[in-house]
């Protein structure tokens, strides 16, 4: 008998324990960021086919007001390696609410090549893809720090930082092809990176 009660008790307690872990478990989900779901915005009011990879967001300014852009290009598949193929699509949107602009990609003046090297930055190597969402997700939260300083013409010390901070982060993660349409995307936000943040 006070083996069996034994053993009640320790499936009761295996229960509560599960049941009190249940919301952990929950808390501990992802959620994306905001400029991830104003990305996945983008994509949909684009009207943007599926088989097109979006580039990372960088900031932007729209009526003078803080902004994101973000291109959407189609992907070649060779062997097991995904390559770039040139962009059609630029969105411009806000990182939480409001209307998304979309327009064919401007000109890039650089050198035709049928494809723009690999679909994914150095960094994203051997990364699993918990990882991978990690380093995005830093990015992003440094993407919106230098987004604000941008907006504001700061050029101080905390711009300075934000500014590099950025600037590591994407060069990391970001396509290497890709370099002239990110600068296409957003000159003038590039130009203050140059600017404020100085030689890398």
């Amino acid at each position: 008998m006070n083996t069996l009660r034994a053993s009640l008790l320790a499936l009761a307690a295996a229960a509560s324990s599960a049941r009190g872990a249940e919301p952990a478990r929950r808390a501990d989900k992802p959620t994306l960021p905001p400029l991830a779901i104003a990305v996945d915005s983008a994509r949909a009011a684009c009207d943007i086919v599926l088989g097109h990879k979006a580039s990372l967001p960088v900031p932007a300014l729209r009526g003078g007001r803080a902004a994101y852009r973000a291109f959407f290009f189609p992907l070649l598949r060779r062997g097991t390696e995904l390559l770039a193929l040139h962009p059609a699509t630029l969105a411009t949107f806000a990182a939480r609410g409001g209307g998304v602009e979309c327009a064919e990609f401007p000109d890039v003046s650089e050198p035709y090549r049928k494809t723009l090297g690999p679909a994914a930055g150095p960094a994203a190597a051997g990364l699993t893809f918990p990882q991978f969402q990690s380093r995005q997700a830093e990015l992003f939260s440094l993407t919106e720090q230098a987004g604000m300083a941008f907006s504001r013409g700061e050029s101080g010390s905390e711009a300075r930082r934000a500014a590099r901070g950025f600037r590591a982060a994407f060069e990391a993660l970001a396509e290497p092809g890709l370099g002239a349409y990110y600068r296409a995307a957003s000159p003038d936000f590039w130009s203050w990176v140059e600017r404020v943040a100085g030689k890398p």
